[in-house]
């Protein structure tokens, strides 16, 4: 759970520290499911599953989070978020959503993914922590003028190493489970992220599927880019081989390669 909160400030190891990171990661990743919450709190080993129980009972109880219950998969799992009071309760800075389980399976496969890159990376002298979506809206927006219906593109958590002259080194996650529209992507998304690459030469950027056909489309767009005037391959070559799209199949496997071998992180 460190990872996830390392810009909190959590004194002490007792039930208010308990609660407290439990309210402060809901208040990062807006919706988790009891098992998530587990096992982030098994990879420190800061939580037993029992103390999880304890813990989110007791938040319930006194109107801090509110949970859903899926009576329609096996063991009824439950998902939790903040309310109103559990929000105030932590000075929250994060948008409170109106409706946290709008688009619920797309958070909880984010949440998978971040755990099962968390477990992969956990003791690496030099990874440093998460971005959470959230985090990384609020970074973008703060400070800006506001203009009404203007979109934010920033990708679903981020993984931040540290190099060795000091300076943040940031792999960026995208998982997608339903296609944007081309436009999006040929406009926005990726000449955005090629603009990135090519300004923070250690930086990494991964897109994970498990659906073929939108693998197939964002090879497409990859492909198309190279091949792009502007952006094309003799210039930007070296932002190509960062900007990877996996199969949910491979993602494992693939990325537990490049943890090992790239250069940039391991000094």
């Amino acid at each position: 759970m460190k990872y996830l909160l390392m810009y909190y400030f959590i004194p002490g190891k007792d039930t208010f520290s308990g609660n407290l990171q439990i309210l402060y990661a809901l208040h990062e990743l807006r919706i988790v499911s009891r098992k998530q919450l587990i096992e982030l709190f098994a990879i420190d080993n800061d939580l037993t599953e029992r103390n999880v129980h304890i813990h989110l009972k007791d938040l319930e109880e006194r109107g801090l989070i509110e949970s859903i219950t899926d009576k329609s998969k096996r063991g009824f799992p439950k998902y939790y978020y903040l309310t109103l009071e559990g929000h105030q309760s932590i000075g929250g800075f994060l948008t409170l959503p109106k409706v946290p389980q709008y688009n619920l399976y797309h958070h909880l496969q984010i949440n998978d993914y971040l755990i099962l890159i968390l477990k992969m990376l956990n003791g690496h002298p030099h990874f440093v922590g998460i971005i959470s979506e959230r985090r990384k809206i609020f970074e973008t927006k703060d400070g800006q003028i506001k203009k009404s219906g203007k979109k934010y593109f920033v990708p679903d958590f981020i993984f931040r190493f540290i190099a060795e002259d000091g300076a943040d080194i940031d792999w960026s996650f995208e998982i997608e489970l339903t296609l944007k529209s081309r436009y999006r992507y040929q406009q926005n998304i990726f000449p955005k992220y090629i603009r990135e690459l090519y300004k923070a030469f250690d930086d990494q950027l991964f897109y994970v599927t498990p659906n073929p056909t939108i693998q197939h489309e964002l090879d497409l767009f990859r492909r198309i880019f190279m091949s792009d005037k502007e952006y094309g391959k003799e210039k930007f070559d070296h932002v190509y081989r960062r900007l990877h799209v996996f199969s949910a199949e491979n993602f494992e496997k693939s990325i537990s390669d490049i943890i090992a071998n790239d250069p940039y992180i391991n000094w």
